[in-house]
């Protein structure tokens, strides 16, 4: 936020990863889709409160590829990454998310370790 300031517009983005999700997309409204979204619309309505303008997206399925198409469709100009820290054996078994979408975008990445 320290970035952008308030006259920035911030696009928060999440992809919903269940198995319904995957299958049927938007369509779905499974428990796990139910409180992603209720989630993302209360930090959305926390940033907006502080006085940032905030929307929400909702992707369904393969992270990487959503990230990058939301990222592309919104004229995204910085994409903000969080990042795990997982140890190098687990990103090799899980894959790192971060480092897919970086590939698939040709905006700058940032990525903050949580």
């Amino acid at each position: 936020m320290a970035v952008g300031g308030t006259n920035a517009e911030y696009l928060l983005i999440h992809i919903v990863e269940s198995v319904a999700a995957a299958r049927y997309g938007g369509e779905v409204m499974d428990n796990e889709s139910l409180e992603d979204l209720y989630n993302i619309n209360e930090y959305k309505k926390n940033l907006v409160e502080l006085g940032y303008k905030a929307e929400t997206i909702l992707g369904y399925g393969r992270r990487a590829k959503n990230i990058a198409e939301i990222s592309k469709e919104n004229s995204i100009e910085l994409l903000v990454m969080g990042a795990h820290g997982h140890a190098a054996l687990k990103d090799f078994i899980f894959g790192s998310t971060v480092d897919a979408v970086r590939h698939l975008v040709s905006i700058p990445v940032l990525v903050v370790r949580v």
